[in-house]
């Protein structure tokens, strides 16, 4: 079996230069890294997991995840990742501290986050709401030196580590780009958004109108209303909007609730009105096979779950750092023809 000390006279360089390599330290040139990483795959060098996972429980490190509502159903799909990485690691002597929101307000993420600062956690992971006091709070583990990664929607001006999601923005103007394939000059759309806590909706309309202003502007975004990201909440809004009798030919939805929206346009919007949305929960897959949506929009759930808990198991067990400050996922269009 391949040791540090066989690795360092194969490659002629002390027992010291080799540990620094396969634990990604500073101090040493880059052609003597090669050197040694090359010669200890050929020599099919394993690390003593069971080593650092002793090192690690004597240090008592804890990652805290917090994650939106599971009665969200593409929560639920990250939860799947979240799982999927708590039991890759189970072994690694890391423990992890999970905490599933009851609310959607900043007020209620601000507690989790003192909670999970209360168990001194190691590494954060957190989907983070678009507020100055939950922006201030994530300054303080930057202060700590505390590694925060955020998944699904992200906040500017916290110091994190890393952002694992759609890029929102761009998104956005796919959405629009679709829109603008299937509707004539003059038509009129109408977006339903969620609350403004969420960054990743307000960019997805960002996009989107930025997309109509440069590429066709001769389609209107007639409207922009805002649902508490519920289904109730999306029917009570179309219906409204429809019933006033103002013009809509599309829906574009950045949030939740899509089953809502459609059941108010079958009842009170036209025959033949278009439908974008986000994400592939069963009543958006059921809607899609009724006819009712063009086209939804994928931002792989459960990436978002493991990607962020992989990430900073790199930086604590072998000290390795994310080299890239944005890992987007795929924007994966799904039309009723193409659903899994």
């Amino acid at each position: 079996m391949a040791t540090i000390r066989s690795i360092a006279e194969a490659a002629n360089v002390s027992r010291g230069t080799v540990d620094k390599v396969l634990n990604d330290r500073p101090g040493v040139s880059t052609a003597v890294r090669e050197r040694v990483r090359q010669i200890a795959e050929e020599m099919g060098y394993k690390p003593n997991l069971a080593g650092k996972a002793l090192a690690f429980q004597k240090k008592d490190i804890r990652i805290g995840i917090l994650v939106p509502s599971a009665a969200d159903p593409l929560f639920l799909e990250v939860f799947e990742g979240v799982r999927r990485g708590i039991a890759e690691y189970a072994n690694f002597g890391i423990q992890f501290e999970v905490i599933e929101m009851t609310q959607s307000t900043a007020a209620h993420q601000l507690s989790c986050i003192h909670t999970l600062l209360d168990k001194k956690i190691s590494g954060l992971v957190i989907s983070p709401f678009d507020d100055e006091k939950v922006r201030q709070a994530l300054l303080e583990f930057r202060e700590l030196g505390i590694p925060v990664v955020t998944f699904n929607t992200d906040l500017s001006g916290i110091g994190r580590l890393c952002y694992v999601g759609q890029d929102s923005r761009r998104s956005g103007r796919v959405a629009a780009d679709l829109m603008c394939k299937v509707l004539p000059p003059g038509s009129n759309i109408v977006c339903i958004t969620g609350p403004a806590v969420f960054k990743s909706l307000s960019d997805r309309l960002a996009g989107f109108r930025s997309y109509l202003k440069s590429e066709c502007p001769e389609r209107m975004l007639a409207a922009v209303l805002h649902n508490d990201n519920t289904s109730e909440s999306a029917y009570e809004v179309t219906r409204d909007y429809l019933r006033s009798g103002k013009p809509a030919d599309a829906f574009y939805m950045t949030s939740s609730g899509i089953d809502g929206m459609a059941r108010a346009i079958r009842q009170f919007g036209k025959p033949g009105t278009r439908v974008v949305c986000f994400d592939m929960i069963p009543s958006t897959r059921q809607l899609m096979l009724a006819g009712q949506i063009d086209f939804s929009i994928l931002q792989e759930p459960e990436k978002q779950g493991y990607e962020p808990i992989k990430i900073l198991v790199d930086l604590l067990f072998y000290n390795r750092k994310v080299t890239e400050k944005y890992q987007f996922t795929r924007i994966d269009i799904r039309t009723r023809e193409n659903i899994d």
